[in-house]
């Protein structure tokens, strides 16, 4: 469920609002990401510096192709992963290696929805996703279904480009040993 809008909220005695950050509309159900970056970044009712839902959403085309180039291009200079089960990966190096090691295991092939977009200052906002498609162990090559819930707290940088400085995720559904 989206927060209410901007001033719903106010302190127990109702003295104080409290303001919320602006949500933005989700997609129509039917887009996949490919067509959200299109639609969103060529009809954005945003302007496009501000359009983080289209840069957001490369990152799930560049998981599908074990672009991890593309991959770091999205991320800050001062990333940190936090993976199910795994300890915390700090930095550009690390997020690499990391990227690296996970790609020698697993091939995916996912589509994502974005369940929530908020922007809650002028430099930060997060993505709130839900992920599904195929999880591939390269050592069987036999896909499963994978289900996987993200969030990421975007950054936007100097030059007026929002990128990943924190991304955290889990499975929602049993995965393939590896």
């Amino acid at each position: 469920m989206l927060p209410p809008p901007l001033g719903e909220e106010s302190d127990p005695d109702g003295l104080i609002p409290t303001p919320r950050p602006p949500v933005f509309p989700r997609p129509p159900a039917d887009c996949t990401g490919q067509q959200i970056m299109q639609r969103h970044c060529n009809d954005c009712e945003y302007p496009k510096q501000r359009c983080y839902r289209g840069n957001h959403l490369r990152i799930f085309q560049a998981l599908n192709d074990a672009g991890i180039d593309a991959i770091l291009d999205l991320y800050s200079k001062d990333p940190v992963m936090l993976p199910f089960l795994q300890p915390a990966v700090v930095g550009t190096d690390a997020v690499r290696e990391n990227y690296e090691g996970t790609f020698q295991l697993i091939r995916f092939e996912v589509q994502t929805t974005i369940q929530e977009l908020v922007e809650m200052s002028p430099e930060w906002a997060y993505v709130r996703t839900d992920t599904t498609g195929t999880f591939t162990p390269t050592r069987t090559g036999e896909g499963a279904p994978a289900v996987f819930h993200e969030l990421f707290l975007l950054r936007k940088t100097g030059d007026e480009h929002w990128q990943i400085a924190r991304y955290i995720f889990s499975p929602a559904s049993a995965l393939p040993p590896v």
